[in-house]
């Protein structure tokens, strides 16, 4: 499949899918939205590109606060879990800054980017499907998205959907791959954005790009990078798509490997091998 826009389109409009994490995704935004506002010299789009909506979802797809913290404690430990509460308060009060705030939804109104509320905030629902419909959008882009998207959401958009990833797919399929990379010992992280279908972390593949990681690279550093990373590959993907096009090609046919929420064992596996996850 090529992701190319007619010569004729006059505006290449998108929408994002993501969750309102405190701690990292708000890094993804803050990115992509300084390249949307003020693209760089040499990635100016040929028709304008415009986010017409963002819509968050529950953090990880938990349904309790309890779901969210017991995963947090197993990656962490008691102390960094002290340290992550602390932090999570902090954003918090944060929050009471409005539009300044360093969150998802703050950085998405300044850019002048609607919030999408069809409570809840479900992907696959008919509200979400009118929408796309209605407004003629063209992507639906997800950003730590907490559903697999189903069949019509994925048919809808004419240039279907796709995902952000941050593993070489096959390879580190499932959660937190960031943390599996380390875990493995590789000297690099690299995301893939690949076109999204029914089955988790698979489709065609339109970019790879690696990310550097050195010796004193703790895990929270590991994710805060390539979340800037991800944005810019983004961004210039979008805007290959208004121009040249992006031709997807097969995702590798071998098996590769997926993986779940660390246990606790694994995270203290990580740390014994000299790796700090904050």
């Amino acid at each position: 499949m090529q992701y190319r826009l007619p010569e004729d389109h006059p505006e290449f409009r998108i929408v994002i899918v993501t969750q309102e994490d405190p701690f990292y995704i708000p890094e993804f935004f803050r990115a992509f939205f300084a390249r949307y506002a003020a693209p760089p010299a040499d990635e100016t789009p040929r028709i304008p590109i415009r986010v017409a909506g963002v819509m968050i979802q529950r953090p990880l797809g938990n349904r309790t606060a309890k779901g969210l913290a017991k995963r947090i404690w197993r990656l962490y430990g008691t102390g960094g879990f002290v340290v992550m509460g602390i932090r999570y308060v902090w954003r918090r009060l944060l929050r009471s800054l409005g539009p300044l705030a360093p969150t998802v939804a703050a950085y998405s109104r300044r850019a002048g980017v609607p919030l999408l509320d069809f409570a809840p905030n479900d992907a696959n629902g008919e509200p979400f499907l009118d929408y796309l419909r209605r407004e003629r959008i063209d992507l639906v882009v997800s950003v730590s998205a907490s559903q697999i998207f189903k069949t019509p959401v994925l048919n809808t958009p004419p240039l279907g959907c796709i995902n952000l990833h941050n593993a070489p797919l096959p390879r580190y399929r499932g959660m937190l791959p960031n943390f599996w990379q380390l875990y493995h010992g590789e000297t690099r992280s690299v995301l893939t954005i690949h076109q999204m279908v029914e089955n988790l972390d698979q489709g065609d593949i339109l970019r790879q790009a690696e990310t550097p990681i050195d010796d004193r690279m703790s895990l929270e550093r590991l994710m805060k990078t390539t979340k800037r990373r991800s944005a810019a590959v983004l961004w210039a993907t979008l805007v290959e798509m208004t121009r040249d096009g992006v031709e997807t090609r097969p995702l590798p046919a071998d098996e590769g490997s997926y993986f779940t929420w660390p246990t606790r064992e694994q995270a203290r596996e990580l740390r014994r091998r000299g790796r700090r996850l904050l």
